[in-house]
């Protein structure tokens, strides 16, 4: 699934950015049963994540700091899925 995301950084820079989120089902019977549209959560799980990230960082952090970028999502949204019970493996 992709997306495109316009976010204010901590130093009041707006960017847009995009993100590919590959994601497999871990209990498909707990999946139906949890969640009404798992493409949804997830993509609003990805989404809030993602907004909450980079409204911390300032902009120039951003630009060179994606791979630890994409380790604080993963994390993120591994918890929070973990904890509302939405069974993906991001």
């Amino acid at each position: 699934m992709f997306f495109c995301l316009q976010a204010i950084t901590a130093d009041s820079a707006t960017i847009e950015v995009g993100a590919d989120v590959y994601f497999r089902v871990k209990d498909a019977i707990q999946s139906v049963a949890n969640v009404q549209d798992l493409n949804h959560a997830t993509r609003i799980l990805c989404q809030t994540s993602l907004q909450r990230h980079i409204s911390k960082q300032n902009l120039a952090d951003i630009g060179t700091d994606n791979v630890v970028l994409a380790d604080a999502l993963l994390v993120g949204i591994l918890f929070v899925s973990l904890r509302l019970r939405i069974p993906t493996i991001i």
